[in-house]
């Protein structure tokens, strides 16, 4: 709604992060009710990914804004940005490494660049 001078980027950015968490929380308890006949080490490996996601959204956000949005605590949002940046570039390098000495097929790296790339894209909110 920016050409009517409402909302801006930042507001958008707020709302997508909670509506990310929000989903995040359904599907950890659509996992923690679900009645079907689901072997109890698959059910608890997804809702280990689940909280792990979860856990990460929360830490990333305060990392990035500070531990109260109130709070003289402004974060640290170029920082973090950069150290999954480093991150992201050291498994690139990796995954290339393996792929060039055949250690890996194509595919197999392709795979694992597209992981890095997803993973890179949805950290940097």
């Amino acid at each position: 709604m920016q050409w009517l001078k409402v909302g801006s980027d930042a507001d958008t950015t707020k709302e997508a992060r909670r509506l990310r968490r929000q989903a995040m929380e359904a599907g950890l308890e659509a996992i923690r009710t679900d009645e079907g006949d689901m072997p109890e080490r698959v059910r608890k490996a997804v809702m280990l990914q689940y909280e792990g996601d979860l856990a990460s959204h929360d830490a990333l956000h305060k990392a990035r804004h500070g531990a109260d949005e109130d709070d003289e605590d402004r974060g640290d949002r170029r920082d973090v940005a950069e150290l999954l940046q480093r991150a992201a570039e050291a498994e690139r390098e990796i995954v290339i490494e393996a792929r060039l000495n055949g250690r890996v097929s194509p595919e197999v790296a392709d795979e694992a660049l597209a992981d890095i790339e997803n993973r890179a894209v949805r950290d940097a909110d």
